[in-house]
């Protein structure tokens, strides 16, 4: 894999023919944290937040302090402290000197050293501190069209899930609003289905909804619907019309259909009643 660095404004490649070399970032978290800090990349997507290396990621020697970095935490090479916004010439003189000064004092005592390699520490931390914070946008010359894509269709996805979140709730409102008007415009319609016992006996004159059935259910493979008007309400208009001597008038302002359709449907519906419930009527026998 071609290595890249990852610092801000360094173009530098691994080639066969070059002396630079590549380092990984360490994996101690403090020490990880110190030449991320010195690095000042921040992320792309929020620029407020420090950038974070994935394991592909290398820093060239380039910003080391003699050219590669060291373990021992008083070196100044410890940590990356040679980027573009900072002197190189200024800023390598400077630590180079204070690390002589650090090696000169340097006792036989245990815990002085420490002391003095932490304070060196933060000394180059302090230096660096007040450089300007870069973005990485633009730092890397031949910038990854994978990782790119993957960002932009990312973003598209979550556009995407919105969008259908959105129209899942307005299609639940549309479906219980539909739901609700097809409910109230059947509740609306004068029909069978919507009368009870005691409007069906005094309107047709069966005893019941239940007895209304029955006779449909001998007669209504027999009539086809009429428009909107279905086998059981033309049984219901035949019906009306017989015990209340209603007009078609009437009965087409009751049904919502006009005069010619009510005289269609009684001319068509009389016989086919007449004929499948003749079989009810029980004739007296002729007397001699």
């Amino acid at each position: 894999m071609v290595n890249t660095c990852s610092a801000v404004g360094c173009t530098n490649r691994r080639r066969k023919e070059s002396d630079i070399k590549f380092h990984r970032f360490p994996s101690c978290k403090t020490r990880r944290k110190q030449w991320l800090t010195a690095m000042k990349r921040m992320r792309l997507d929020n620029p407020s937040k420090p950038w974070e290396p994935k394991y592909f990621d290398r820093i060239c020697s380039v910003h080391f302090i003699g050219g590669k970095p060291s373990d021992d935490p008083g070196s100044p090479s410890y940590i990356p402290s040679i980027f573009s916004f900072t002197s190189q010439a200024k800023q390598s003189r400077r630590v180079e000197d204070r690390y002589e000064r650090l090696i000169k004092r340097r006792t036989p005592a245990p815990v002085e050293p420490i002391n003095e390699n932490v304070q060196l520490a933060a000394d180059a931390l302090l230096d660096l501190q007040n450089a300007p914070l870069f973005c990485d946008r633009g730092t890397d010359p031949d910038p990854d069209p994978l990782e790119a894509n993957l960002r932009a269709l990312g973003v598209q996805y979550a556009e995407l899930q919105d969008e259908h979140k959105g129209l899942q709730a307005e299609y639940q409102r549309l479906l219980s609003e539909n739901q609700e008007l097809r409910e109230n415009v059947r509740k609306g319609r004068f029909t069978y289905t919507n009368l009870n016992n005691e409007q069906m006996r005094n309107l047709t004159g069966l005893k019941s909804c239940a007895l209304f059935l029955w006779v449909l259910s001998l007669i209504s493979m027999f009539i086809k619907p009429v428009g909107k008007i279905c086998p059981g309400d033309q049984l219901l208009l035949v019906l009306m019309k017989l015990r209340l001597s209603l007009t078609n008038a009437d009965l087409a302002i009751r049904f919502k259909i006009c005069p010619t359709i009510v005289s269609k449907i009684f001319s068509k519906c009389l016989p086919v009643i007449s004929q499948n419930l003749k079989f009810l009527i029980e004739w007296p026998s002729k007397v001699k």
